[in-house]
C-alpha cells in the first residue's frame, strides 16, 4: 500500500535561495538601510554556511527521489533537455507500454503523465497500491478498477494533496495523470506498475 497514504508530508512554501547579496553593519535584509544595530560579521558568514549547506541537502534529496523512480520504473531515462515546468524530467516510449514522463519538482513532488499504457497492468498495479474501490468511476461512484468499462477514473487524497486521473479507452488501453505526488508514493506506483507490465504478455520479435 502506498507510505504516503499516512505521511505527514508538508510543503515548503518556497524554494531554497541562496543569499543575493552581502549584509553590511547595521543594514537590514529587506529594508535598505534601517538601522537594526551592529551585524555581527561572524554570525553573517554561520548563516551563509548553514544556507550552502541546506543547498546541498536539497539537491542530495532531489537526487535521491531520481534515483528512487527510476529505480522503480526501468523504462524511463533523464531527459538531457528538461521541458515542461520542472528542471528534471524522466520519459519513455516503448511499442508495447505507451510513453509518457515523470516531472521532479523544487519540493520533491512528482507529475506522473503516461498514455497508451494495457489496461489491464494499470487497474492492476493501482488495485496493487491502493486497494480496491478508491476510485471514482465517470458516474461518482467508487467501484473496483478491474473490468472497469471506459471513462474517467479520479481520487482526491485529501491527505497528500495528490490528485489521481486514470482514462481507460474504447480499446483496452490507459493513461494516467496524476500530479503532486510525494516521491514515495510515486515510487510505490511505478514499482507496481512495472511488476504488472512484466506480466502482460509481449509480442515476440
Amino acid at each position: 500500500m502506498l507510505p504516503g497514504r499516512r505521511s505527514s508530508w508538508r510543503r515548503f512554501s518556497s524554494a531554497p535561495a541562496r543569499l543575493t547579496g552581502d549584509l553590511r553593519p547595521g543594514q537590514c535584509a529587506d529594508h535598505g538601510t534601517e538601522d537594526v544595530g551592529e551585524f555581527d560579521a561572524d554570525q553573517q558568514a554561520a548563516v551563509t554556511s548553514a544556507i550552502d549547506d541546506f543547498a546541498l541537502a536539497w539537491k542530495k534529496r532531489q537526487a535521491a527521489a531520481t534515483h528512487a523512480i527510476l529505480t522503480a520504473f526501468p523504462p524511463l531515462n533523464r531527459s538531457k533537455t528538461p521541458a515542461y515546468c520542472c528542471d528534471i524530467t524522466l520519459n519513455y516510449r516503448q511499442e508495447e507500454i505507451g510513453e509518457g514522463r515523470v516531472c521532479i519538482d523544487v519540493f520533491c513532488r512528482a507529475t506522473i503523465a503516461f498514455g497508451d499504457l494495457p489496461q489491464d497492468a494499470v487497474a492492476e498495479a493501482i488495485e496493487a497500491s491502493f486497494g480496491i474501490m478508491w476510485f471514482d468511476g465517470p458516474d461518482g461512484v467508487s467501484l473496483p478498477l478491474s473490468g472497469a468499462g471506459p471513462g474517467v477514473y479520479t481520487y482526491d487524497d485529501e491527505t497528500t494533496c495528490t490528485d489521481y486521473e486514470i482514462v481507460f479507452d474504447d480499446h483496452g488501453r490507459a493513461a494516467l495523470s496524476f500530479t503532486d505526488i510525494p516521491v514515495p508514493d510515486t515510487a510505490t506506483i511505478l514499482h507496481t506498475l512495472t511488476t504488472a507490465l512484466s506480466r502482460e504478455d509481449v509480442p515476440d520479435d
